[in-house]
């Protein structure tokens, strides 16, 4: 089995470690602007608007007058060409049938109050979130930073060990060489 495979099947089973996982992965896609703009236009695109909704409801109040006058039309050619008993029968059918549809069009208009207190409430929903989510970035960034300054300080003293460390073994290397140049001079004297 791959190594990405395991990482999936791992990230499937334990459910704190995809929290985990998802935390980190969202964090990183926030810091980049393009990505973060992105997601905001995907998720606006599937938001239903409040002109989204006049334009809805005024369709429908539209469809209902259309239907309104269809049957009062229907109803006056019905009256003017009636004639057998069995065609009222029709004709009542066909008025319960309107009526039921012009019910059905008024409820889907009182509908719309509650689609927008719900659109409002996605709207607070993902304001929430993503203020959650700003916030938890940038207390990322700060621990980051954090971070970033020990690892500076801890270079500061590596160098300054090194510097150290490089001055005692010039130290030794001077002192090796002085005491061979001593070494050469008394063999040269006894020769």
């Amino acid at each position: 089995m791959s190594l990405a495979a395991k990482v999936l099947e791992e990230i499937e089973k334990n459910a704190e470690l995809r929290k985990r996982f998802f935390k980190v992965f969202i964090a990183e896609l926030m810091l980049e602007p393009d990505l973060r703009m992105a997601i905001v236009h995907a998720i606006m695109r599937e938001v239903v608007s409040k002109s989204d909704l006049v334009e809805f409801e005024k369709k429908i109040t539209g469809l209902i007058t259309t239907v309104e006058s269809n049957v009062k039309e229907q109803l006056s050619n019905i009256i003017a060409n009636m004639v057998y008993k069995d065609d009222l029968a029709n004709i009542d059918l066909r008025i319960r049938g309107l009526s039921n549809e012009v019910k059905e069009f008024r409820g889907q208009v009182e509908n719309i109050p509650s689609l927008s207190s719900r659109f409002n409430d996605t709207i607070t929903i993902i304001h929430d979130a993503l203020n959650s989510f700003m916030t938890n970035v940038k207390d990322s960034i700060a621990r980051i930073d954090s971070f970033i300054m020990g690892l500076d300080n801890k270079v500061k003293s590596v160098n300054n060990n090194l510097s150290f460390l490089s001055k005692v073994v010039y130290l030794t290397l001077i002192i090796v060489l002085i005491l061979l140049l001593l070494q050469v001079l008394s063999i040269l004297r006894i020769i």
